[in-house]
């Protein structure tokens, strides 16, 4: 917007930042209050984005205690998983 006014609602004021909590369980990286998630099956605290679904039956875990297979990098539960979805 070009016509001179500000539409900063904020008045330059700084966003709060987020809280740091810990390390993600599944990748080791910082984790902030706002990121936060918990797997359903291991039951520890993780980055939302740490969490991946099945490709075969949409479980939702994080990447640790599921399965990438390495030629499609698509997520699965276990092996049982990975041989159905090829079948």
């Amino acid at each position: 917007m070009s016509d001179g006014v500000c539409y900063d609602r904020f008045g330059g004021a700084e966003y709060p930042s987020g809280k740091e909590i810990g390390s993600c369980t599944a990748c080791g990286g910082v984790m902030y209050d706002y990121d936060a998630a918990e797997c359903d099956d291991c039951g520890f605290t993780v980055h939302a984005d740490c969490l991946k679904m099945c490709e075969n039956c949409a479980h939702i875990a994080c990447r640790k205690c599921m399965k990438q297979d390495k030629e499609t990098l698509d997520w699965f539960c276990g092996e049982d998983c990975i041989k159905e979805y090829y079948e």
